[in-house]
Formats: structure tokens, sequence, C-alpha cells
């Protein structure tokens, strides 16, 4: 029986994972910066291919049995293009005082993040949203999902990293 729990749950995972998430905040489990990070997530706008290469850097809060679900981390990205494709890049800071990625130009950022153009690093630009798999197809799950904030260049990222860590980001874009 048990052969059989974990195998639907990891099927779960396979299915319908280039759509939106849902319920990122389930149950009050956020905390008011995750919820309002979420919430804009929900009515942000698409990811223009025509605004990219770019990279991004701000406030990330995770959502763990590890951190404090309101205690700001750090997170920068980077998304570059190559022959048509975009692909992804970046890194997060835990417990820095203050973003050191704030000072970063694209230029800057690209001598940085070494961008690795694989297939699996490879941003889906849809038609609502922007969406990365870092591990596809395999465990741990590494998930990325991206909107641009609605009035603003900037970026509003939330993650699933395994079954039981969710990120949440909003990021300027620099």
């Amino acid at each position: 029986m048990k052969g059989f729990i974990v195998t639907v749950f990891i099927l779960s995972f396979a299915l319908n994972a280039a759509e939106l998430p849902q319920n990122f905040c389930y149950q009050g489990q956020c905390s008011l910066q995750q919820q309002m990070i979420w919430n804009d997530f929900q009515s942000g706008a698409p990811i223009i291919s025509e605004q990219l290469p770019a990279f991004y850097s701000g406030e990330c809060y995770h959502l763990s049995r590890s951190y404090n679900p309101s205690f700001m981390h750090f997170g920068g990205v980077l998304i570059e293009k190559r022959d048509h494709k975009f692909y992804l890049s970046g890194t997060f800071y835990f417990f820095a005082p203050e973003n050191p990625y704030a000072d970063l130009t694209l230029e800057s950022a690209r001598e940085l993040f070494e961008v690795k153009y694989e297939e699996k690093k490879i941003v889906q630009l849809l038609d609502t949203f922007a969406y990365a798999d870092l591990n596809p197809d395999a465990v741990p799950v590494m998930r990325y999902w991206m909107r641009r904030e609605i009035g603003s260049n900037n970026m509003l990222l939330v993650a699933m990293w395994g079954v039981t860590r969710r990120v949440f980001c909003r990021l300027n874009n620099q």
C-alpha cells in the first residue's frame, strides 16, 4: 500500500507542471509577506520576451520547517537569451543583512552567475506566466513560476523545492 501512495504522490507532481500553481498559501500557512506576494502573483502579468535578457533581485521568503516564514532572505535571478531560447540562472542568499545583489547590473550579473545553456535551464514563456523546471521528471522537485508585477517590469517568483518548501520572491528589474 505504501508503494501505491508514493507512486500516486510522485505522479501528481509530474502532471500539469507547466500550469500556474494553486493554493501556495493553503490553510493560513503563509506569513503576511508571503501572502502579499502570492496575491500579487495571482494577478500578475506575463514575462515579455522583448524585456529579456534581464536581471532581477530582491526579497524572498521561504515556507518550510527550516526558516521563519516572515524572515527576509534575498534572491538574484538572471534570465539570459541565446538562439531564441531563454535560460534561468541565479542564487539565493540566506540571512544577509541587506540585498547583496542590489548593485548588480545585467552585465555584472552575467559575470557573477554562470549561465548553463542546458535544456533543463530553459524558461518557457507561456501566455500568462514563465516557467522553469530545473530537475524535470525527477526528485527533488525544483520548479519556478514567474510573472511581472502589474504596472512594472519587476518579477514575482514563486517556487517549489521538494515537496515541503515553497519560495515567494518580489524581485526588482535591474
